[in-house]
């Protein structure tokens, strides 16, 4: 195992995350996501720039007239700077017809809990994955090419213990929905894990298994794992479908 994470670190180079909020609901939850995750982080006063960011995660409340307008402004700049533009809606998929049209993937809430959990786990997830050097087989171009222009999706998180700690996450995130309605028919499917460097290469194959039964049968996937020591037994695992 220990092999394994240090060849596949070897081969991986970080990609910055950046998240940004648009309307009032959405910058207090940003915002609030940054001082927990960063200490003395800026927060969202400069939504103009996307700073080079690999992975740019929108959120929208969608009820805001104004912030909508300016999402949708930003997420072009986003785009137009190449990079996988994630966005997360509150307030009903109708009036995001300009965000589905921009963002590569797009999540939808429908509830401000469930809005505020899905931009948390999003964000402290993939800066995990995408952005700390502990991050092991995960390849940004591959993410890319599957989720760009992806439409809607769903994201959801389990958690688990034990020696089967990674299949049994699996299976508790594909029965808890974070955000967005689930379909077999997605074929684009990103799985994420984190759990300590125990964790047998078995279970990371049930876990794919487990979510792979969910999906159609074609759909391509791509997965990684971050190595926390901290966690013990237990294993966190994140799943974005589209």
């Amino acid at each position: 195992m220990q092999q394994m994470l240090s060849d596949a670190q070897d081969e991986n180079q970080a990609v910055k995350v950046k998240i940004v909020g648009f309307g009032s609901l959405a910058e207090a939850a940003v915002e609030q996501i940054l001082r927990d995750t960063i200490p003395n982080a800026e927060t969202n006063s400069e939504t103009s720039h996307t700073d080079h960011a690999g992975l740019v995660i929108v959120a929208v409340e969608t009820s805001d007239e104004n912030g909508v307008n300016a999402a949708c402004d930003f997420i072009r700049t986003a785009k137009a700077e190449n990079a996988l533009v994630f966005s997360v809606v509150f307030q009903g998929s109708e009036a995001a017809g300009c965000i589905k049209c921009g963002a590569d993937a797009v999540f939808v809430a429908s509830s401000e809990e469930a809005f505020a959990e899905a931009l948390n786990a999003l964000y402290r997830h993939m800066a995990l994955f995408l952005e700390n050097e502990c991050v092991v087989s995960v390849n940004f171009s591959d993410l890319k090419a599957m989720f760009t222009d992806a439409g809607e999706a769903y994201l959801t998180v389990g958690f688990g213990k034990g020696p089967r700690g990674a299949s049994l996450a699996a299976r508790d995130a594909m029965t808890h929905a974070t955000a967005g309605s689930f379909s077999p028919s997605f074929s684009s499917v990103f799985v994420g894990i984190v759990g300590n460097e125990s964790i047998e290469i078995l279970d990371f194959q049930r876990a794919i298994d487990v979510i792979c039964e969910a999906v159609d049968e074609d759909a391509g996937i791509v997965w990684c794992f971050a190595a926390d020591p901290e966690t013990a037994d237990a294993v966190r695992v994140i799943v974005v479908v589209a």
